[in-house]
């Protein structure tokens, strides 16, 4: 009865995407809409998703860094995971959803990049780890997020990033670069990313952070985040002044806020990290927010805990004022920074431009989470079967010992089409042949797989592809693998309502 076991059975053909495999297009928009998960906030961006999914056609979570865990500065072509957020979980229901999954990954010191590509054995280390880690995971491509990159490497990058894109694409992959923008050669030329030159490589998207163009008249000044006219200056160079294709370009908007609160000498200063829509509403008490009519964003002043504060919101309004610019300068879409922030309103806005032909489906995923569920014994009201479907992996339901044979039942609150069961057996107590069973009233029950000879516990992932049914139960036969009892850590059931 301690942690599961790290090994695991397939009992069916589990679902595998390649990057084109997946929608191009979101389902039921014309153009790409895109959105970052917040390394820190993963499950919240991802929850956002899940709700949403029906409008977005790709997910960019941050999961990756240059370097190791331990030294994020190291320059030598390593790259390593954020554990604390990657969740190999969300990549099946981004894919089931037929949406793209592209992470990305993050530089953490000034010239890292340089380093890695003026040395040509780190640099080829760098192309073969990114190319490995999408590989492997199945990912469909990557988004290179280098911030902290010096302007004296833009030859090199730029030739980088056309090896890289060429590497990838041999396997299927996609390659995208989130840069800067830009209004001018000289703000242009601050940076590591060469406008021109970077539209004419093999990159697939170039994701451009129309954001937080408040900060150039300094961080402790409230102000709008980022005025329409500065949008289009961006856009406008860009496409215009230095030819980088529309074709390839994500516009990068804002559906966060930035809150300033006043201090004692009447100045104001910036609070970190960047605010919710939902927390300034909570603040404020109120969604009817100002509207700043030059840069056509909302905001609002308030009293907080008797302190003055002043947010500026990309809430619906001010996204939907924004929406129109990809068909304007027919670019290949949208991307959100970020996930999880935002006004929920902002998904019906998008909807209600692109022709109002956004039907919500139900996302794929695992149903039986926090759902009710029953047994037929257990070993004492510490071991419930509710402890099998809240999500914790390291103790479960545990049968009536006593009992030859014993059930597990989840109900799904809804008729659902089913696609795969997980059963994460105990350590030592497991049924060495069991039967899944569903049913749409909990009375009559239909078995869709028995299996025989489950002789190594661990975990078992079996394919259900078309049974349907708001029921599901798992029945114990027997015989008990220590003679003992049964013990499912959790049980995870995949697939959509219906």
């Amino acid at each position: 009865m301690e942690g599961p076991m790290r090994f695991y059975r397939l009992l069916a053909a589990c679902v595998c995407c390649s990057a084109f495999s997946a929608s191009v297009f979101a389902q039921n928009v014309s153009r790409e809409i895109a959105g970052w998960y917040n390394d820190g906030w993963n499950a919240e961006s991802h929850n956002s998703y899940l709700g949403n999914h029906y409008l977005l056609s790709e997910i960019n979570p941050f999961w990756f860094d240059l370097g190791t865990q331990e030294n994020l500065i190291l320059a030598d072509g390593t790259i390593s995971v954020r554990s604390y957020a990657f969740n190999p979980q969300n990549v099946l229901d981004a894919h089931n959803n037929g949406d793209l999954v592209i992470p990305s990954i993050a530089d953490h010191a000034l010239g890292q990049i340089n380093a890695i590509l003026d040395d040509p054995v780190s640099r080829e280390n760098l192309i073969h780890n990114i190319v490995s880690v999408v590989v492997s995971h199945d990912f469909d491509g990557f988004d290179l997020n280098f911030e902290r990159g010096l302007a004296s490497g833009r030859a090199q990058f730029t030739a980088f990033i056309d090896d890289l894109a060429t590497a990838l694409h041999g396997y299927g992959k996609r390659l995208s670069v989130t840069i800067q923008p830009a209004t001018s050669l000289t703000e242009e030329n601050y940076n590591l990313f060469d406008y021109a030159a970077l539209g004419q490589t093999a990159v697939d998207r170039i994701k451009i952070m129309a954001y937080d163009h408040n900060f150039d008249a300094g961080v402790d000044i409230p102000g709008p985040i980022a005025p329409l006219t500065w949008i289009r200056q961006v856009l406008d160079y860009a496409t215009v002044v230095r030819g980088m294709p529309a074709s390839k370009i994500h516009l990068g908007l804002h559906n966060y806020a930035w809150t300033w609160r006043q201090r004692p000498n009447g100045k104001y200063r910036l609070l970190t990290p960047h605010d919710t829509f939902a927390g300034v509403v909570a603040k404020c008490g109120t969604s009817e927010f100002l509207w700043n009519e030059e840069a056509k964003e909302s905001w609002v002043s308030y009293l907080y805990t008797g302190v003055n504060q002043i947010s500026y919101v990309g809430d619906a309004r001010t996204v939907e004022q924004r929406i129109s610019l990809v068909d304007e300068y027919d670019l290949a879409g949208i991307a959100f920074w970020v996930l999880g922030r935002e006004d929920s309103g902002l998904y019906q806005r998008l909807c209600a431009y692109f022709d109002g032909t956004c039907t919500p489906t139900p996302a794929y995923g695992n149903l039986a989470l926090g759902k009710p569920a029953t047994a037929s014994s257990r070993y004492s009201t510490y071991y419930s079967a509710a402890k099998a479907v809240d999500g914790n992996l390291w103790e479960g339901w545990l049968a009536n010992p006593l009992r030859t044979t014993a059930t597990l039942t989840v109900d799904l609150e809804a008729p659902a089409n089913l696609s795969e069961v997980r059963i994460h057996w105990g350590d030592y107590d497991w049924s060495i042949n069991y039967d899944i069973q569903v049913s749409t009233d909990g009375s009559t029950w239909n078995t869709i797989l028995h299996y025989p000879n489950n002789l190594d516990g661990g975990w078992d992932a079996v394919g259900i592809e078309g049974a349907t049914g708001r029921f599901v139960r798992i029945v114990c036969l027997g015989p008990k693998s220590d003679n003992w009892s049964y013990e499912i850590y959790e049980l995870e059931i995949y697939g959509r309502l219906q």
